[in-house]
């Protein structure tokens, strides 16, 4: 039934390969559906509903006293947390970020929440990710974490990304807000879908067509610390120049892992 029986948790030391169970101290809910979250040295567990709807009310924080217990702690939170709703969740240093959606990728920017696991507390943050006015319609959203950096592309309804319409929100000062800027005198991304690689502080953008197959002519990136968006330059071999490759030594579009 995807229950959990929360009285006792199972630890494996990766090193040693031994197993021992762990028991979990405090007040909490003996068997529930939970969905956890990593969060440095804590697990944040966000009690669920049959249908998978997070109540962040509930939610609380097990954090790791001693070899043979972990304990049980409840969180502030926030009267204007939202109700019972399907949430993902992204992890920044000790911050958990909670994007409520509708269970179809439809997020509620004005209901995102920040679980602080140092200072137990929940509250609403959407102000950082949202537009002003806000907007009541729900919004695919690519979402990003690039060191204490998140970064948030809307997405068109057939999934092609608008990279003029994406922003950055830096976790370390006060969630401010930075709209993406193209790098003057660069060349335009496409409007297509993007497959992803993040790289240090940066976000590598692999155009992709209706097939999937990755597009090496429409290579960008997205430097999350200057909130801009410049071209990748792909420069071929001798060999693959003298091979007449399309675009000099670049592939034509094909399918990569």
């Amino acid at each position: 039934d995807a229950m959990c029986d929360l009285q006792f948790a199972m630890v494996m030391d990766l090193v040693s390969l031994r197993l021992w169970a762990l028991r979990v101290m405090g007040s909490l809910p003996l068997r529930c559906r939970c969905m956890f979250v990593v969060v440095e040295q804590c697990i944040c567990v966000l009690p669920c509903d049959s249908a998978g709807r997070s109540d962040l009310r509930q939610i609380f924080v097990l954090s790791s006293a001693d070899e043979d217990r972990v304990y049980s702690q409840g969180c502030y939170v926030e009267m204007e947390a939202p109700q019972p709703s399907f949430c993902r969740c992204e992890v920044a240093g000790s911050l958990c970020f909670i994007f409520p959606h509708d269970g179809e990728g439809n997020y509620d920017l004005a209901r995102v929440c920040v679980l602080d696991t140092e200072l137990l507390t929940l509250r609403v943050c959407g102000s950082a990710f949202t537009s002003d006015p806000p907007s009541s319609a729900g919004t695919k959203l690519e979402i990003v974490v690039v060191g204490s950096k998140i970064v948030c592309v809307p997405l068109l309804p057939d999934l092609r990304w608008k990279l003029d319409g994406g922003f950055v929100v830096d976790t370390e000062n006060d969630l401010r807000r930075t709209p993406l800027n193209f790098k003057g005198g660069s060349k335009r991304p496409p409007e297509c879908a993007f497959t992803l690689k993040v790289m240090e502080s940066r976000v590598l953008l692999f155009g992709v067509d209706d097939y999937l197959r990755l597009n090496l002519a429409a290579v960008f990136y997205i430097d999350a610390d200057k909130a801009e968006v410049d071209e990748c330059v792909l420069i071929s071999s001798p060999d693959s120049a003298s091979a007449g490759e399309k675009g000099g030594g670049v592939p034509a579009p094909c399918k990569a892992a």
